[in-house]
């Protein structure tokens, strides 16, 4: 069979194929899809962007609303600090601690909710001031724990030495129970020298550091 190019070229041949029409039809749709796939993908594309900022704006938000929290936890623990153990432990003078403290409450419940956005704080100073004072705190906390129990300590030696004078009425006591009561009362005085002191000191300078941060 003998196909004429002129007749291809203009529209037709014998099996009466129409060229003209086809040709532009296919070389529209060709053109069509691909106009849709690079629409596509660039509404793709910028959606994700659009996602991504919006997000990254999200997590900034939260991560500065977490770290003005934990700055009003520090406040707050700031406050009971200074009201409450300074006087009894720095500007007093009695040799130990006499007060029992309760510590079943969580007095870091908003640091322990966010410790892994401690990292996001920007500011190398200030995330390196709250990290330091939260550790102190926590280690103040053990050493109050640990007074308590020389305290409580402390107060059934001196039971026992009340006890024993009744049961001894010719002396003040078994030599036992003020052996033990002295024992309890050098504990209590190093506790407040060597744990309560020095950590209190410490929670002072931090305290004022913080403020220093934050007045800048």
């Amino acid at each position: 069979m003998h196909i004429n190019i002129h007749e291809i070229l203009v529209g037709t041949t014998s099996n009466s194929i129409q060229w003209s029409t086809i040709l532009p039809s296919m070389f529209g749709v060709v053109v069509g899809g691909l106009i849709t796939l690079f629409t596509s993908r660039y509404t793709v594309q910028k959606n994700y962007e659009n996602n991504f900022e919006l997000l990254k704006k999200q997590e900034e938000l939260e991560t500065k609303a977490t770290i003005k929290a934990i700055i009003a936890e520090l406040q707050a623990l700031k406050q009971i600090f200074y009201f409450e153990f300074m006087p009894k432990i720095l500007n007093s003078k009695e040799e130990y601690l006499s007060y029992s403290y309760p510590l079943g409450t969580d007095y870091f419940s908003v640091f322990n909710a966010n410790t892994s956005k401690i990292g996001k704080i920007t500011n190398d100073e200030l995330r390196e001031c709250v990290i330091n004072i939260y550790i102190t705190a926590k280690f103040f906390l053990d050493c109050i724990a640990t007074n308590n129990t020389a305290l409580e300590f402390y107060e059934k030696c001196l039971n026992k030495v009340y006890i024993s004078s009744y049961d001894n009425i010719l002396d003040e006591g078994t030599p036992k129970a003020h052996k033990d009561l002295e024992y309890a009362k050098v504990s209590l005085m190093m506790s407040k020298r060597d744990n309560l002191v020095p950590t209190c000191q410490k929670m002072v300078e931090l305290f004022k550091q913080l403020d220093d941060i934050l007045q800048k």
